[in-house]
């Protein structure tokens, strides 16, 4: 015979959170109505996507008796803590920090903790957390290694991110793709081009799309023409009305604060590359 779940159906959960921010009140023994409130949406956030603004905007509202409450879920390690964490970073509350370096020194800390963590650190910009982060990129553990490199990146750490050039090169370069496309870090063209080339990834055109728009986005002269030329890569013209977008938007972007005057005609040049290329849509054509 077939066991029956207890769980709770996902638009059940929904409904009964966003009670929960309205009047209704659920309380466990001893508990306060805002922790309440707090954990219910901690609870059941990841049921609800197209509601998570409204969410977020009541755990702001919800002021520093909210906030009181996501930090006691982060002390307590409960199962709340990564949520908890979450909106606290997100919040600007940097109360959390010190929590924040207690996790990333703590070997019994889950992963998923220390990857919130590490959000914390690279949005922080904390640099009292440098020598966590550089372990936790070492740690071995592969969720952890995109967001230390976000972190090293953000805290620019010279010495970390050597250790990043060198695991494009690794086991788990494909992971780091994203993290390594930042404005000036030229020591990973050469890792991503390699990458470009790799027989693993010709089948995988959105790691390829990945790749390119991480080379635009370091914003050399070399990384840019490099991403551009990846355009010819992909036979298919959705592909490339796809990826023609993405660099079009990051090169626009890098036109609004250009290093100087070399460096905007580069990018002027890299943009009219991008306009006369066949697979380049029709609004880029035309701009």
């Amino acid at each position: 015979m077939k066991r029956k779940s207890t769980r709770t159906p996902c638009f059940l959960r929904a409904s009964l959170v966003l009670a929960i921010m309205g009047n209704e009140t659920y309380l466990r023994a001893g508990e306060s109505e805002m922790v309440a409130k707090m954990r219910a949406i901690c609870t059941s956030e990841h049921d609800m996507p197209d509601e998570l603004p409204r969410v977020f905007e009541s755990v702001r509202q919800a002021g520093e008796e909210g906030r009181s409450a996501l930090l006691s879920f982060v002390r307590a390690r409960s199962a709340e803590a990564r949520c908890g964490m979450h909106y606290l970073v997100a919040l600007d509350d940097a109360r959390v920090l010190p929590l924040v370096r207690d996790i990333l020194g703590d070997a019994s800390a889950s992963v998923g903790l220390k990857e919130e963590a590490l959000h914390g650190v690279a949005h922080f910009k904390d640099d009292r957390a440098r020598a966590l982060v550089r372990n936790a990129f070492a740690s071995g553990a592969s969720e952890l290694q995109a967001p230390a490199a976000f972190a090293l990146a953000a805290l620019h750490d010279t010495v970390g991110l050597a250790a990043v050039r060198d695991a494009l090169y690794g086991a788990n370069r494909f992971a780091l793709v994203t993290a390594v496309g930042f404005k000036g870090y030229e020591d990973a063209v050469e890792p991503l081009l390699a990458m470009a080339a790799d027989p693993l990834i010709k089948k995988s055109n959105a790691l390829r799309m990945d790749i390119a728009l991480s080379l635009a986005r370091i914003g050399s002269p070399r990384s840019r023409s490099a991403a551009v030329e990846l355009l010819d890569r992909f036979d298919d013209r959705w592909s490339q009305e796809r990826l023609a977008e993405d660099l079009f938007s990051a090169f626009v972007g890098q036109r609004r604060s250009p290093t100087n005057a070399t460096d905007l005609d580069d990018i002027d040049h890299n943009l009219g590359k991008i306009r006369r290329h066949p697979g380049a849509p029709l609004w880029i054509k035309n701009r």
